[in-house]
């Protein structure tokens, strides 16, 4: 029942960064650092590198706090630059706790820093930024603008770390499109970067991702390669949940090929790591794989013909899934649940346990119904129009399956419309840059000004009028070309 995207969006959930020794030592050098200071704009430029160590280390709530004190001391100081970089840092962290509006707000704050500064660094940050919000509201066309504009500035800063992050968000960014050859480009092009400075946990990702990358091709000699050569890296000092993750692809590559029992082996590793170091949110969806596995591990044998095994399997289903649903209330983890409820109801429904099967669905529709989840609705309806069937009552079964239908279709149409909505917001985004250009070519005269002010005036009128025909032809190159580009993707 459950789509390729939910299984991909997990996979990608797993392989985030996690803290990796050579972060953790900036972290460390900075505070010592940071120790030694007094108060200014160095110790400002501290707190704001501060910041984003923590913000790659995972550490949301020190990442808050000194984001904050960047941003008052800035404020204090009249230090603009500085403020940018708070106010970024601060966005990141709601970017990470998936408040987009909050973050919105904050970028929106950054924009007329960004616009009056001459700082490649602040600018490819803010547009870094604006990048990552785009691709967690699905806007993919406007998230590749960002970035494109965020790796220019970060290639004129010349920051080889910055551009192999920078890399590696394309990369991530493409995988989500189901571009996998441009995304392994930009993967391979972090990885360079990463194995030539030695960080491991880096490296280790690297590799995650690309076999990643394979296995949506379905190349799955290439990616397993790719997925052992990451194991084998974390061994020499990678976390813990970085080998746990590659574990849960690997596990994904055998489900993909329906080689059931090899991907049970893999989720069980990977459980036995995120069990040890207590991460009860991937222990929840760990269980309901190995569960789901179960089932579908059932369904084979069953069609070969060999029910007892069949049956064993479906038990074994509802064991684990049982697990994962205690789990997942367990840490809390709602957003899980309706997902476990459908998987409980299905192995219900394969052993043939009617009331629990319609407890189970229920349940799953109650809080699908409370979150909007359209994906969660199509498959309950999906599921009882088969139940309805198994006892009977077609025109129930009928209703249920125009209903899976709606939901389905409705769900492919708002996809296409994300696609073609993404050409139509192109002009606000192309206003917003025009902005920032507008208040740097500003900034520009008022520095201009200042300088020349033993000049005659018409002169100075003249140099004025030249800098704004140049600033506004160049608006007007920049857009067209942009135009000709989407022309070009269409």
């Amino acid at each position: 029942m459950k789509k390729s995207y939910r299984i991909l969006i997990v996979i990608i959930g797993i392989l985030q960064p996690s803290v990796s020794f050579c972060q953790q030592k900036d972290v460390d050098s900075l505070r010592l650092v940071l120790s030694t200071q007094n108060e200014g704009k160095d110790m400002v430029n501290t707190l704001n590198d501060l910041s984003y160590s923590l913000y790659m280390n995972d550490d949301d709530s020190a990442l808050l706090v000194t984001a904050n004190k960047a941003l008052a001391m800035s404020e204090k100081l009249n230090y603009n630059e500085g403020k940018g970089f708070a106010l970024i840092n601060i966005g990141r962290y709601y970017l990470d706790q998936l408040n987009l509006e909050e973050a919105e707000k904050l970028l929106n704050a950054v924009a007329e820093i960004a616009g009056k500064s001459n700082d490649k660094k602040l600018i490819g940050s803010y547009y870094h930024a604006l990048g990552v919000l785009n691709v967690d509201k699905i806007n993919y066309t406007e998230a590749l603008k960002f970035y494109n504009l965020a790796m220019t500035n970060y290639e004129e800063f010349g920051d080889e770390k910055l551009i192999a992050f920078m890399n590696r968000s394309f990369g991530l960014l493409y995988i989500f499109q189901g571009d996998c050859s441009e995304s392994l480009k930009f993967f391979f092009k972090a990885m360079k970067y990463f194995e030539k400075v030695g960080d491991i946990k880096d490296i280790a990702e690297a590799y995650s991702y690309i076999g990643e990358n394979y296995n949506q091709q379905g190349n799955y000699a290439e990616a397993i390669k790719w997925f052992k050569a990451s194991i084998e890296i974390s061994k020499k000092g990678a976390k813990k949940d970085q080998i746990a993750a590659t574990l849960w692809s690997i596990a994904d590559l055998y489900y993909r090929q329906k080689d059931f029992t090899h991907a049970i082996l893999n989720y069980q590793e990977s459980l036995k790591i995120y069990s040890e170091i207590k991460a009860l949110w991937w222990e929840a969806k760990c269980y309901d794989r190995i569960g789901f596995s179960y089932a579908l591990q059932g369904d084979s044998l069953k069609m070969a013909g060999n029910i007892a095994e069949a049956e064993k399997s479906y038990t074994s289903a509802n064991e684990n899934c049982q697990k994962s649903l205690n789990t997942a209330y367990e840490a809390n983890f709602i957003a899980e649940l309706p997902w476990v409820y459908l998987d409980l109801g299905g192995i219900s429904m394969r052993l043939k346990k009617i009331p629990q099967t319609r407890a189970y669905l229920d349940s799953a529709f109650a809080m699908s119904k409370r979150s909007g989840s359209k994906m969660e609705l199509r498959d309950y309806y999906s599921y009882y129009s088969y139940l309805e069937s198994m006892v009977g009552n077609y025109k129930l079964a009928l209703y249920n399956y125009k209903k899976f239908i709606l939901y389905r279709d409705s769900i492919i149409n708002e996809e296409n419309i994300r696609k073609s909505e993404g050409y139509k917001t192109q002009y606000e985004v192309d206003k917003k840059e025009d902005q920032i250009k507008l208040l740097s070519t500003e900034n520009k005269l008022q520095t201009a000004l200042a300088s020349k002010q033993t000049q005659q005036k018409n002169f100075a009128f003249a140099g004025i009028a030249v800098i704004l025909l140049a600033g506004g032809y160049g608006f007007y190159r920049f857009r067209k070309k942009k135009k000709l580009q989407n022309q070009q993707a269409l």
